[in-house]
């Protein structure tokens, strides 16, 4: 019988730049307990049994691609089956949207990681005819909306790949879309990995309605899993609420013990904000309705002064050039728009006589 397998662990920090369910699910993985969990509950794999908590190793690298923008592999795990002597690695890709390129891209953090672990062989034993390069194992964690269409095998990628089949390398990845399992399915599962895919389908519509549904679920988790579901709701619900809300709503969920407590207590708080939002909403518009007249009116009265500021140069233009301007022709001037005195004003030394100006606001 294998013995279980000793693991290390690698997590990437992206600056920033991951989206925000990204920071949630790393959160989660990061904790070797959920990550054993999650393989368990949804990765059907015979090699899954032989990872044992008390053997994981988290390690801090990054596998960095030049060609995507100096994207990193999200998650890695390394292995070693400790009777085989051999290395084997867990490569998990974090991804709300639809990626067609994610074949070649896990194609080439495999290479990374299979770089990686030849230049850091020595050389007498990776030029001997019994080396081996480990097996990487990608996994694609998905939650984004629509369905997956990507091509989930390598060889699919590759134009003609059935008449140059046994020359084109080939592997497959192991996709897991959490909004492609139903309702049903994730509550039998009944863990903190699956409440989390349960509420993350729903999490801008039905987050509380959901969480009621997990009341059994959750009052089964031990103390550390319930802590870890605890911040990871704390960062869900607090998402555009006011700095004022997302304290009370952190206190509420810290402070209750009982899950039922802590989701009558939040449902209150939510609506209570809801309603304060409404209300507020009402007289922001009341107050943006009254600022934007005032702010036409200023602007209707700015243009009028410009143009008859117009008015009153061409006016003075013509009285140097000609003497004397006619009282009708300066009631036409002052009706005039903007634009029309504004094209005499650039034409007045071409201009020979009043009567050329009166055609001009004809």
């Amino acid at each position: 019988m294998i013995e279980a397998a000793a693991i290390e662990f690698y997590v990437k920090d992206k600056g920033g730049e991951y989206n925000k369910h990204d920071k949630g699910y790393k959160y989660l993985l990061f904790n070797k307990r959920t990550f054993l969990e999650f393989l368990r509950s949804f990765v059907e794999n015979g090699w899954v049994e032989q990872i044992h908590e008390d053997n994981i190793v988290r390690v801090d690298k990054k596998y960095v691609l030049q060609d995507f923008a100096q994207k990193e592999a999200d998650i890695v795990y390394r292995g070693k089956i400790i009777e085989e002597e051999g290395l084997f690695f867990v490569l998990i890709e974090l991804q709300s949207r639809v990626d067609f390129t994610m074949p070649y891209r896990l194609l080439l953090y495999m290479m990374e990681i299979w770089r990686d672990v030849f230049r850091n062989t020595p050389k007498k034993i990776r030029e001997r005819k019994n080396f081996r390069l480990p097996p990487v194992i990608p996994i694609v964690l998905y939650n984004g909306k629509y369905t997956w269409t990507a091509a989930k095998s390598f060889k699919d990628m590759i134009a003609q790949n059935s008449l140059f089949l046994e020359y084109i390398p080939d592997f497959q990845y192991i996709l897991v879309d959490i909004n492609r399992f139903n309702e049903e399915e994730l509550l039998e599962v009944g863990n903190l990995i699956s409440s989390v895919f349960y509420i993350e389908q729903k999490r801008d519509t039905e987050v509380i309605e959901r969480l009621t549904k997990l009341v059994s679920t959750l009052d089964t988790l031990d103390k550390d899993d319930k802590q870890t579901f605890k911040n990871w709701l704390k960062a869900i619900v607090s998402q555009g609420l006011s700095k004022h809300m997302r304290k009370k709503v952190s206190e509420i969920i810290e402070k209750n013990e009982e899950v039922d407590s802590m989701i009558s207590n939040l449902t209150k708080a939510i609506i209570e904000d809801r309603k304060k939002s409404k209300q507020e909403g009402k007289a922001e518009g009341i107050a943006e309705g009254i600022a934007k007249g005032r702010a036409e009116g200023m602007a209707k009265g700015m243009v009028k002064g410009v143009a008859k500021g117009r008015a009153e140069v061409l006016i003075k233009l013509l009285a140097i050039k000609f003497d004397k301007v006619p009282e009708d022709m300066i009631d036409k001037i002052n009706e005039a728009d903007e634009s029309q005195v504004e094209a005499v004003i650039n034409n007045i030394f071409q201009v020979q006589s009043l009567e050329e100006i009166n055609e001009s606001f004809k």
